[in-house]
């Protein structure tokens, strides 16, 4: 997908096991706005 909004979630899935508890743990409510899902 060449859309941008297509492209952040494609990054944002693979990163999303790892990252998203690292950031969950820090940040918690900032990892909701940046990973919607």
């Amino acid at each position: 997908m060449f859309r941008p909004n297509g492209q952040y979630i494609a990054s944002a899935v693979p990163a999303r096991p790892r990252t998203h508890r690292l950031r969950q743990k820090k940040l918690g409510d900032g990892n909701v706005r940046v990973f919607p899902k």
